[in-house]
């Protein structure tokens, strides 16, 4: 600790501060907020020394709860968090377009949700690991869709709508391969 603001509880140990304020570190991390134990809990924001930013409710230095989080390279990730995954209700964004909502578990889409791909794929439908698992679609960027069963994002077997004529696929995956 290089730095320390506001109204904190004097302690033996300098890693171990009780109270509110702001926490400045050598290598260049931040933490502002509620601390026990020197660990944000509760409302607060946390800047790590390689530039992501942290900001909602902690528990222990993690977001637990409502929250968002902001890494160097653009991506953004928002809504409910449990020990800095996204654990609820969320959203993904990169810069390159890519989005992902719906509800995560373990950081992982996991059921209904849509996801818009950095080309401009649309998937909506039913996830398992982020991956559609189930009835859902695929739209692709020259309009045509993907209608029906999914097996880790692969076409299994529904509807194909091409150029306004719609095909029936029925299974599609070959069980020798």
């Amino acid at each position: 600790i290089i730095m320390k603001k506001g109204d904190f509880e004097e302690t033996d140990e300098d890693d171990k501060i009780n109270g509110k304020g702001q926490i400045f570190y050598s290598d260049g991390t931040f933490k502002e907020g509620s601390f026990k134990d020197g660990r944000l809990e509760g409302p607060g924001t946390f800047w790590t020394w390689e530039g992501t930013m942290k900001h909602g409710e902690f528990h222990e230095d993690e977001l637990n709860g409502e929250g968002t989080m902001l890494f160097v390279n653009g991506l953004r990730l928002e809504g409910t968090f449990e020990q800095d995954m996204l654990h609820g209700v969320g959203c993904i964004k990169a810069l390159d377009g890519f989005k992902a909502k719906g509800t995560f578990n373990q950081g992982w889409l996991e059921g209904f949700g849509k996801v818009i791909e950095s080309d401009g794929t649309i998937k909506i439908g039913v996830f398992h690991k982020s991956k559609l698992n189930g009835e859902g679609e695929i739209i692709l960027t020259d309009g045509t869709i993907c209608k029906g069963w999914f097996k880790d994002d692969k076409f299994i077997e529904g509807q194909v709508i091409c150029d306004g004529i719609a095909y029936v696929i029925l299974d599609s995956i070959d069980e020798t391969h």
